[in-house]
């Protein structure tokens, strides 16, 4: 689960350090990983805090798409 999670940052920094340099070509295919990441995550926890926590790596995606659009 720590493994998942590390990557899971790792991957949303490199969203927003693709989006802030408006290097546009993977961001998609980054964001569409991390979201499966989430959900991989979910499936595997119960906790109100990790959930919380992935609500909040979830609305940054949002954002950082919405930004590439």
């Amino acid at each position: 689960m720590e493994v998942q999670k590390m990557l899971l940052h790792q991957l949303t920094q490199e969203v927003i350090d693709c989006v802030g340099e408006k290097k546009f070509e993977n961001v998609t295919n980054k964001i569409f990983a991390a979201r499966e990441l989430i959900n991989v995550i979910l499936d595997n926890s119960e906790s109100q805090e990790l959930i919380i926590e992935l609500d909040k790596y979830s609305k940054l995606l949002d954002m950082m798409e919405s930004k590439v659009k």
